[in-house]
């Protein structure tokens, strides 16, 4: 039934006038069937055992039953599941009937072929039946007590009964798009047992099946249509427009009819009429009505508009305006008579009523002029919804109702709640292994819960005692009688092992140790135990010769090798048919070879001559004299033939001829041929037969040829009769003979009838019986008298191969009788994992295993595997744990006869990583933990008891490396104490000791626990945990921290942490003097941005203080301080620091900011000193001077300036820089004003720049006049613009300084006191107003001293002596430079040439305080475009000024800058490249070798050395990088800048060579160094780079820069070695090197060059030059210009 029929046979009425209200509906799926039929299959339930998912997915019934137990009519709950099998037939057509396989026999085991239903298992109209009886509670009783099911929780096969199968249709339609939905059949016939079908469901797209309806809303001009499709509900609306606009006319009267005019502006397939007349009510006229006189004239209209059979109707009135014309008898002019007003007189015309939605009114008409009006509006009635029940609400689903109004159709789906439950109450019976409850179900959906629960009652055991073994306890075995329940108690301890005398395993060889197994004697034992024979040692064999190495004569190891030949030299010399060479022959051995060959001699010929015959050309013959070499030459022409004639006469078979033979040479040829004779035949005349014609045969006597002719008429036959009598296989007949031998049969009679002799053949197992006749005169053999095969007599499984956890079995049924083979069939591979059920049960390979408690009660959720070799691990579920209080009793017996599983290894662990193993006893049981242990991989797990208490310990085993020492036994010994005993061979010393850790089960350290090591050489120690739960034996001096960051020596405890957390593996070493070393490992150094911790305790966990302590790095960095009062030590220390990129450190509570005027200060160094004053050490680029102040501020730790600190600011100069004539590095101290603040230079002085300005000032504290502690003045601050000049312009570089208010200026060196060029100092306030009264001195470099006050206008004015005065020049002449500090002065000269080589004049330049040439080009000389400028610096001596700074720029802004070199030149704007790679010592390049990771290693720490400007300096930490190798220094230069790593064995393996991966890693890590790389962001698509590829980021990365790519099979070869030329190629990309062909090919004898790369015809040619000069280039847009 579709949602068509199902919905709107309920709501057709109401829907055929309903209005859809909206564009869309909810997506939802309609069923078509009535019923709630469910496919189990749909829904089926996965589960732990095949009991439980037969369970979970039946079909549970009430039925009335004989109970063979009750001996009565009974209610039985009834299961009924169906059965699906991935073969799709029933497991009864192989005979298994019960759901754990067993057959009908009720012995054997067989396939169930059972599987998943709806992925690899089909229904096969068979289902499994169980039933429970509701009054004894016994499971399939209904079966009998003979039964195998009886009292067994186990399914039954039955056949679903056809007559008992119902129809179902559960067809659904799925909304898919606007014109389909999804329909998925599901129909056909359903077993209303177990509900099984066959039906499967099929999917397609259907298109919707609409309906349409039309809803006229004349309110909004329009048609409102919606479809709905009747099958799966999907809806759609739209708008069709239906209007029309009247308009009204506006004009004059001009003898013409007017009226008004219409636009229809409704949408296609709107049919518009309309409808005109004089008044309201009465429209019937078909066209509007005209009008030619002036008047006002009203048009009332009806419009009617018509959609698919829906109609709708609009009134309205428009006018008809016409205006007359009349002349004004005063002006002339001509006047507009407008209609008189009024007063409209309005009448009522019709009430619209109100619908759900829209307002109601009442619509009014003016009677004089026909205009409308609306009012008395009534509100909207609102929604009438009436509530239609579509489906009711039951305990399994809510129930939905469609809410349908019924004035306007609106409408909409409301659900309602699931319905309340309707329970049959159950009551279950107690038993040992169960408890009672009361069981409630629900009638109609199943649904049930349990109240009234009852104990279990108690078992009934019988107990077996087994005896003890050598290795095993013996114990009691109590089982219960009732449920099979177990458990163990009574244990007495092993008898221990008695040793036989031992026999030799593997015998000792020279190296090897000889293996001797021991076995145990006692009854039952098979225990072995293995010892060692020490090795032999080798027996020396023949002494190594030339090429033998002397070897052991036993074992054969080399213990010498090959001394190698020593050969003598005899040099044959060259022949005409051999080249020279050189004979080496071994003095030692006869060992020879051959080599330095030398060209062949030429040849010596002599000459033979070969004359023509008629047959050969004549020749000359060249035959070497020394070797017989020969060619042949010179050849002539051959001589003519000397043929006589030979005639030969024709025959009648052959042509005459003539035959011409050469006297000389015999050559021979035929010609001159003759036509041939006639034959001459001869006649032989054959008569004719009765059977063949006559004829005459002509011959010729002369060739024998023959042919026939003359043919005569054969004659008639002449036959004899012979009769044949017949057979019984034969018939009879006659035989006519002719005299000439032809004959023919005849005259045929019947056959005489067989004489049958007849045998019995009884049937077999395949084949027929028969009875078999055969005649005894022609033994002719006829079969009759069949009876059927008897059939084959089935055997039961018989088993070819059984089945493991690592593959399935086979198996077969063959006949009893035949032997044939009648079925085969897998046997699924036993289960290698699985958990234990609510029972504590599991099976795994061919065992069952069970789990209880210290109750018996069964451990749920085990996790439980076994491997090939049948060890059993376990993992406890979570939250249980290894607990001696509570332990676990695991119980192993063999699945198929229920016998313990003996001698088994059983591996258990929990949640919290606790392990304990053992081995089942000859009950099949191992209980965890015991008294015993091995540690295994991890730890062991044992436990104790004292008194009524018990004690669990978890006992762990680690080497000072922090490294698990497996397999260590460990036990409670007699006197209750934990024995370890470690593995054999195990020595423990003070360098190899063991740490010994004892927890509980919940990892709680275990303090004061006794524990006895036992190791090798009869090591035996005794010692107590400490409150780590920890013991080390022997005691050690040294020891690496664990996890926790912690280590134990002697009676110390040492944690080692930085800022981050715990540092594992730091070596710490107790000294002699009771000091404590600490060696961090490799990824962790000595960093102020991440201090190290080092605490000190004592074995109680108190501090220690004054420890002294020495922590170090990597780099060999070394800091000692000693422990403080909480046993602590920092370093660095907390009172030094480095300020970070925004200026800021801290030192003690203080936080310091270091800035100049032009950034923050980075990686200067600060310390807190003892006295509480503060050093900054400034680093190396940053200087003293007054150009760029530096400031110091001190803030507290709640960022409040501190003042009255002393501070002391110091330049850094590199103890690397050789120079002699270096100044000292400057220095200042200064106290903290009261924001925290000092400036230095001191804000009191300053020095005058260019245009002869500077700003000082200078602060006056506050003081305490009266002694209370408080400033009784406040503090000042005078602040003051200076100007210094001359009058010949502005003085640069003069010193001022202020102190006590005075104010001191000493001027420059060029300049001095003179009255001919008079000094004027101005001084101003910050606002730039004369400051009178201030008392300024000036001072020369001749001390001359002149003090003066200033005037009104803030100035003075002084006179000097003169002593001349310097220049300076726009283009390229002298000029003054200047220092810092006191004002000395340099002259220097400049020279700039372009890149024609063309000199610049006009340029202007100027030098500031410390020296620096700042060079302004003149207009037209540009800093872009390539263009580039060389600038020479000499003094004006006219010698080179080197490392002078010069910045050089342009009128566009351009800038460059640079330092010239020790010829006083710069190029700018250049960059210099230093060549990065060098051949090899015999001159080659060798481009297409590989390239080695140590080159590689070279290649990038000359590049970041020459990009930072530092030297190549480093050590290597790697295994197998030696210090005296060419390639250290470079290897340990990049790692510590993150470039190499290395491999995981700490080697680096320099000589092999470097992949292209590892090369594209190592790039893309050298330039994160200077750029912002960002790898994440990139993907490639090479068919040999996964994502998950170690450098698939870095290889996106280069790709994408351009660098590199793949091969064009789309691969990129990433573990392939990379060649010397590819490196320059990959490098010169990544750093933006592009060579200058043309000056590299006009200067190649200039530049480094290489003996295998002589020109340019190897690929890589420029790159390589690129690469291997050192050049300064300037950089282009995409090239690169090499400055010569």
């Amino acid at each position: 039934m579709n949602f068509k029929s199902k919905l709107k046979n309920i709501l057709s009425a109401a829907l055929a006038v309903s209005t859809l209200l909206s564009g869309f509906t909810p997506i939802m799926t309609y069923a078509a069937q009535v019923n709630e039929y469910v496919d189990p299959a749909d829904i089926w339930v996965s589960a732990n055992g095949r009991t439980n998912e037969l369970d979970f997915n039946a079909t549970i019934t009430q039925e009335t039953s004989w109970c063979t137990v009750c001996n009565k009519d009974t209610i039985m709950l009834t299961y009924r599941t169906p059965e699906y099998t991935k073969s799709g037939t029933t497991a009864l057509n192989r005979g298994v009937k019960f759901s754990d396989g067993t057959m009908v026999d009720g012995k054997t085991k067989g396939n169930l072929d059972n599987g998943r239903p709806n992925q690899d298992a089909s229904y096969t109209t068979y289902h499994w039946t169980k039933s429970v009886c509701q009054t004894c509670g016994t499971i399939n009783s209904v079966d009998g007590r003979d039964a195998y099911g009886f009292s067994r929780n186990v399914y039954g096969l039955n056949s679903c009964d056809h007559n008992f199968f119902l129809d179902f249709d559960n067809t659904t339609y799925t909304p898919y798009s606007e014109s389909y939905h999804t329909t998925v059949l599901k129909a056909g016939r359903y077993c209303q047992f177990c509900k099984g079908t066959k039906a499967r469901a099929s999917e397609k797209r259907e298109q919707h099946d609409f309906s349409e309806t039309v809803d006229g809303q004349i309110g909004n001009n329009r048609f409102f249509i919606s479809e709905t499709c009747g099958d799966c509900g999907y809806s759609t609306s739209e708008y069709v427009t239906a209007k029309s606009v009247v308009s009204s006319y506006y004009g004059n009267v001009d003898n013409k009819s007017h009226t008004v005019t219409v636009s229809d502006l409704s949408d296609s397939g709107v049919h518009t009429s309309i409808r005109y007349g004089t008044s309201a009510g009465k429209c019937n006229l078909t066209s509007a009505p005209n009008y030619t006189d002036a008047g006002y004239y009203p048009v009332y209209y009806e419009i009617s508009y018509k959609y698919q059979g829906e109609t709708m109707t609009e009134n309205g009135v428009s006018y008809v305006w016409l205006l007359e014309d009349k002349k004004d008898d005063n002006s002339g002019g001509t006047v507009i008579v407008l209609p008189e007003k009024h007063e409209h007189d309005y009448r009522y015309l019709e009430t619209v009523a109100p619908s759900c939605d829209n307002l109601g009114y009442e619509r009014w008409q003016c009677d004089g002029c026909g205009n409308l009006d609306k009012r008395n509006y009534t509100k909207a009635t609102g929604h009438n919804y009436k509530a239609i029940t579509i489906r009711e609400a039951t305990c399994k689903q809510g129930g939905l109702k469609l809410n349908l109004c019924d004035k306007c159709g609106s409408f909409f789906e409301e659900s309602t709640p699931t319905g309340e439950h309707k329970y049959k109450t159950e009551k279950i019976q107690p038993t040992c292994r169960n408890v009672g409850y009361t069981n409630h179900i629900c009638e109609i959906c199943g649904n049930s819960y349990i109240t009234d629960m009852t104990p279990i009652i108690s078992h009934a055991y019988e107990r077996i005692i087994k005896e003890p073994t050598c290795t095993d306890k013996g114990y009691t075995t109590s089982t219960c009688t009732m449920c099979g329940l177990n458990y163990v108690s009574d244990y007495t301890e092993p008898t221990g092992h008695n040793w036989d005398e031992g026999h030799t395993v593997t015998n000792s060889t020279c190296e090897s140790e000889g293996v001797i197994e021991y076995r145990c004697t006692n009854t039952g034992c098979k225990e072995k135990m293995i010892k060692a024979e020490s090795a032999t040692g080798h027996t020396p064999g023949e002494v190594a010769t030339c090429t033998e190495p002397q070897t052991c004569e036993k074992c054969g190891t080399v213990l010498e090798l090959p001394k190698g030949h020593s050969y003598s030299e005899n040099v044959v010399k060259p022949t005409c048919m051999a080249m020279g060479y050189t004979e080496y022959k071994c003095d030692n051995c006869d060992d020879s070879y051959v080599g330095d060959y030398t060209d062949k001699a030429e040849h010596e010929y002599a000459k033979n001559i070969t004359a023509p015959t008629c047959t050969e050309h004549g020749y000359t013959t060249n035959t070497c004299v020394n070797c017989g070499d020969e060619f042949v030459s010179d050849y002539t022409e051959k001589k003519p033939h000397n043929y006589n004639a030979e005639i030969t006469k024709p025959t009648c078979t052959g042509f005459g001829y003539t035959t011409y033979t050469c006297a000389d040479c015999g050559d021979k040829y035929i010609s001159d041929y003759t036509d041939k004779t006639e034959h001459n035949y001869s006649k032989k005349v054959i008569e004719p037969t009765c059977t063949e014609h006559g004829y005459t045969i002509y011959t010729c006597p002369d060739c024998g040829k023959e042919y026939i002719a003359d043919y005569t008429e054969h004659k008639n036959h002449s036959y004899t009769e012979t009769v044949i009598a017949p057979t019984c296989t034969e018939m009879g007949y006659t035989i006519f003979t002719c005299d000439c031998g032809d004959s023919h049969k005849g005259n045929y009679t019947d056959k005489i009838p067989h004489n049958y002799k007849k045998t019995a053949t009884e049937p077999t197992c395949t084949e027929i019986g028969f009875t078999t006749s055969v005649c005894e005169v022609c033994s002719d053999t006829v079969k009759s008298d069949y009876k059927n095969a008897k059939g084959h007599a089935p055997s039961e499984w018989i088993i070819d191969e059984a089945a493991t956890i690592e593959h399935g079995g086979r198996k077969h049924i063959e006949c009893i009788e035949c032997k044939a083979i009648l079925q085969t069939a897998d046997i699924p591979r036993l289960v290698a994992k699985d958990n234990s059920d609510e029972d504590g049960k599991a099976e795994i390979g061919e065992y069952s295993v069970i789990l209880t408690d210290k109750n018996n009660k069964p451990v749920f959720n085990s996790e439980i595997t076994i491997d090939k070799d049948d060890n059993i691990s376990i993992r406890l579920p979570k939250n249980r744990l290894l607990d001696f209080a509570d332990r676990t009793t695991i119980t192993v017996f063999n699945t198929e006869n229920q016998t313990a599983a003996t001698g088994l290894n059983i591996f258990v662990t929990d949640d919290n990583g606790n392990n304990a193993t053992g081995v089942t006893d000859e009950n099949g049981q191992f209980i965890a933990p015991g008294k015993k242990s091995s540690t295994g991989d991890d730890n062991g797990t044992i436990g104790k008891e004292e008194g009524d208490s018990k004690f669990t310990y978890v006992i762990k085993v680690t080497d000072k490396l922090n490294i698990t020492i497996p397999n260590c036994e460990t036990y409670i010994g007699e006197s209750n104490n934990i024995v370890v005993k470690l593995p054999d061979g195990l020595i423990l010393t003070q360098d190899s000791p063991a740490i010994i850790t004892v927890t509980d089960q919940n990892s709680n350290p275990q303090k004061g626990v006794s524990v006895i090591v036992i190791a090798d050489k009869d090591y035996i120690e005794k010692g107590t945990t400490d409150m780590y739960g920890k013991l080390t034996v022997p005691p050690v001096n040294s020891g690496l921290t664990d996890k926790d960051g912690k280590v134990n020596l002697q009676s110390y405890y040492v944690f080692v942490n930085d800022e981050k957390g715990y540092i594992e593996n730091a070596l710490v070493t107790l000294n002699e003097d009771n000091s404590f070393s600490v060696k961090l490992p490799a990824e962790n150094m000595i960093d102020y941005a991440n201090r190290i911790t080092v605490t000190v305790l004592d074995n109680d966990g108190a501090p220690l203080k004054d420890i002294s302590v020495t922590v170090s790095d990597a780099a060999e960095k070394s800091i000692t301080d000693k422990t403080d009062e909480n046993g602590k030590i920092v370093v660095p220390s907390m009172s030094e620091d480095y300020t970070n990129k925004d200026g800021i450190a801290k030192v003690g509570s203080y936080t310091i900011l270091v800035e100049n005027v032009k950034s923050k200060i980075e990686n200067a160094y600060i310390t807190l000193n003892a006295d509480h004053t503060i050093s900054v050490l400034l680093p190396e680029n940053i200087k003293i001077e007054h150009s760029n102040r530096i400031t110091v501020t001190v803030l507290d730790k709640d960022n409040k300036g501190v003042k009255d600190i002393s501070v002391t600011v110091k330049e850094n100069v590199s103890e690397t820089v050789e120079n002699e004539n270096a100044a000292d590095p400057k220095a200042a101290t200064a106290v903290t004003d009261k924001d925290g603040k000092i400036y230095i230079p001191p804000a009191s002085e300053g020095v005058t720049d260019k245009d002869g300005k500077t700003d000082i000032s200078e602060t006056i504290p506050g003081k305490d006049t009266d002694g209370d502690g408080k400033d009784d003045t406040a503090e000042t601050k005078t602040e003051y613009n200076i100007t210094v000049e001359d009058t010949m312009g502005k003085i640069e570089n003069a010193f001022i300084e202020i102190k006590d208010g005075k104010i001191t200026v000493t001027l420059p060196d060029t300049h001095t006191l003179t009255t001919s060029n008079q000094t004027t100092v101005t001084v101003l306030d910050k606002e730039n107003k004369g400051v009178a009264n201030v008392s300024v001195t000036v001072t020369d470099k001749n001390k001359a001293t002149a003090t003066k006050s200033t005037d009104t206008n803030g100035k003075i004015t002084v006179p000097v002596k003169s002593t001349g005065g310097g220049g300076s020049s726009s283009g390229g002449g002298g000029g003054r430079g200047s220092s810092s500090g006191g004002g000395y002065y340099t002259t220097v000269n400049v020279k700039i040439t372009d890149k024609d080589g063309k000199a610049v004049t006009n340029f202007s330049k100027s030098t500031d305080s410390k020296g620096n040439l700042t060079i302004t080009l003149p207009n037209g000389k540009t800093l872009d475009n390539g263009n580039f400028y060389t600038v020479t610096v000499t003094d004006n001596k006219g010698n080179a000024k080197a490392g002078t700074s010069v910045i050089l720029k342009d009128k566009n802004k351009g800038e460059a800058t640079g330092t010239t070199d020790k010829n006083g030149v710069v190029t700018l704007p250049g960059k210099t490249h230093t060549a990065y790679i060098f051949g090899y010592a015999d001159g080659t390049f060798r481009p297409d070798n590989n390239m080695s990771r140590a080159e590689a290693a070279a290649i990038f720490a000359r590049l970041i050395s020459e990009q930072k400007g530092e030297k190549i300096s480093g050590k290597s930490d790697f295994a197998d990088v030696k210090s005296n190798e060419w390639y250290s220094k470079f290897i340990g230069y990049i790692k510590k800048y993150g470039i190499i790593k290395g491999y995981d064995n700490n080697t680096f393996k320099p000589d092999e060579n470097i992949s292209r991966a590892e090369f594209v890693a190592m790039t893309v890590r050298f330039n994160s160094l200077f750029n912002d790389v960002k790898k994440g962001s990139y993907t490639v698509k090479y068919t040999d780079v996964a994502s998950n590829y170690w450098a698939y980021s870095d290889i996106a990365y280069a790709k994408h820069a351009g660098w590199l790519n793949g091969y064009a099979d789309g691969s990129f070869k990433g573990d392939n070695a990379i060649t010397r030329a590819e490196v320059v190629t990959v490098v010169n990309k990544a750093t933006g090197r592009i060579a200058d062909e043309g000056y590299i090919n006009k200067n190649l004898s200039s530049l480094n060059k290489f003996t295998d790369l002589k020109n340019n015809s190897h690929w890589a040619f420029y790159a390589i030059a690129e690469s291997a000069n050192t050049h300064i280039g300037v950089i282009g847009t995409d090239n690169e210009t090499w400055v010569k």
